[in-house]
């Protein structure tokens, strides 16, 4: 015998949290990036707005490798079983970090037939747009006004259906010859 976890029915219901400028704000972010580099005094051309940007810069050059090479471990253990298909519906989906201890994943939601588009303009093309969770989602579904169950420690999963403005990218990528 073995316990499952039953969802019970969807709510509808506010959510609450703090609303930060931090967040996709680069100006705050840089301004208050925790750094060594320090204004130069044999350089006066590097102002400390350089030195937020150069701290910002590396912070999430160092975040992007991390969630890259996770993306990419993923993508690969697919394509190694087997399962690897050039149908997009089939991709991992996108994946990020919050606060060094929670994945988040995103949702491809568009998807082109990679193959008869290739076909029909004699190159490789791929257009893709995938959208990712706010950070605020987090926050608010911890956030004690909101009301929400909190998982015990050994339940790591949480799932919620949304409806508010996100995050995407859109990435046309050709390959001509």
């Amino acid at each position: 015998m073995q316990p499952i976890l039953k969802f019970g029915p969807w709510e509808n219901r506010y959510l609450y949290g703090i609303v930060k400028t931090s967040y996709a704000n680069p100006v705050y972010l840089a301004d208050n990036c925790p750094t060594p580099i320090q204004v130069s005094s044999w350089d006066t051309d590097y102002s400390q707005s350089l030195v937020g940007d150069t701290c910002l810069t590396i912070a999430i050059a160092a975040q992007g490798l991390s969630n890259y090479q996770q993306y990419m471990t993923s993508w690969a253990q697919v394509a190694n079983s087997g399962n690897g298909t050039d149908n997009q519906a089939y991709r991992p989906p996108g994946v990020a970090s919050l606060y060094t201890n929670t994945t988040v994943n995103g949702s491809w939601i568009h998807q082109i037939d990679t193959k008869a588009v290739s076909k029909q303009y004699n190159r490789v093309v791929n257009n893709v747009t995938l959208a990712m969770p706010h950070v605020g989602i987090f926050q608010a579904a911890r956030d004690p006004k909101s009301n929400i169950l909190q998982p015990e420690v050994s339940i790591r999963h949480f799932y919620y259906e949304l409806s508010l403005m996100n995050h995407r990218i859109s990435t046309v990528w050709e390959l001509t010859t």
